[in-house]
Parts: C-alpha cells; structure tokens; sequence
C-alpha cells in the first residue's frame, strides 16, 4: 500500500486552505442554494445554539453577529 496516496481528513487544515482563498461568506456556504438561504440558515443556527445554551442554563459571554 502506498501511504502517499491515502487521503485523509484534516479539516484544520482544509478550512484554513479554503478561507485563505477568500475570506468572506461564500466559502463557507452551500454555494448552489443561494445567498439568502445560507444567510437564514446562519441566522437559524445561531438562534437554535441561544435557546440550547439559555435551556441548558450554560452561562458564555456572548459575541454580537
């Protein structure tokens, strides 16, 4: 077998990669459903997290999007 040729995951690695192509929103979205889903979808997560962490009483100081 060579080792050379194994492909694995190093997701670190993989994000950095990707962003230092360009910064921005479009690199981490689904880029074939459109802008303004991936910008719901965002939303959506970040309000889900606000419940999980006010219902689970975790206290994080939290940074404004």
């Amino acid at each position: 077998m060579d080792i050379d040729k194994i492909n694995i995951y190093y997701p670190k690695e993989l994000w950095e990669k990707r962003l230092r192509k360009n910064f921005s929103f479009t690199r981490v979205r689904y880029s074939c459903l459109g802008e303004e889903y991936n910008k719901w979808l965002y939303k959506t997560r970040i309000r889900i997290l606000d419940e999980m962490i006010d219902k689970n009483n975790i206290f994080c100081k939290r940074k404004k999007f």
